[in-house]
């Protein structure tokens, strides 16, 4: 299943939309910025923050170093995307902070190719809790950065489950 199935549907019979669907059936504007953008008018939308989505789920993976390369991969894509139209596209970066110094490495520069923000796993691995001095560095860049740090439940990828 793919998500942006709803994209341009606002104003459709609300019981026949989906949060999902087969690619096939995804408006182009679930993965083609311009069409995004055409969607975001039918629909009335100003601005879009593009969030993950399904790109939460990769906070499961448990190799560090791959998960890292994805959201590098991730991160990448999306600037991409959102370069199309930077006024009304607005990307949220994701961050894997197994290794702290390379978290706020990639959080810097996610800030210059034009992020607004970025997502973080809502569990961080044992023993290193967010509560903790090591991650004041975090803090603080994303501080200076003017970059919200934001957690979403799927993210759950280390800890215990939240339910």
């Amino acid at each position: 299943a793919f998500a942006g199935a709803q994209a341009g549907k606002r104003f459709e019979d609300p019981e026949n939309l989906s949060f999902s669907d087969t690619f096939e059936n995804v408006r182009l504007g679930g993965y083609i910025p311009e069409e995004a953008v055409k969607d975001m008018d039918i629909d009335g939308v100003d601005v879009e923050i593009v969030y993950p989505s399904l790109g939460l789920m990769l906070y499961r993976v448990q190799d560090s170093e791959l998960l890292t390369a994805l959201c590098k991969t991730y991160n990448d894509w999306t600037a991409d995307f959102c370069s199309a139209n930077p006024k009304r596209l607005k990307g949220i970066a994701m961050l894997n902070l197994d290794n702290i110094e390379v978290g706020v490495k990639e959080l810097e520069r996610c800030a210059k190719m034009g992020f607004i923000g970025a997502m973080i796993t809502d569990y961080p691995v044992e023993k290193k809790r967010y509560f903790l001095p090591e991650y004041y560095v975090l803090w603080a860049a994303a501080q200076d950065l003017d970059m919200p740090l934001s957690l979403n439940g799927a993210t759950n990828g280390g800890g215990p489950d939240p339910s």
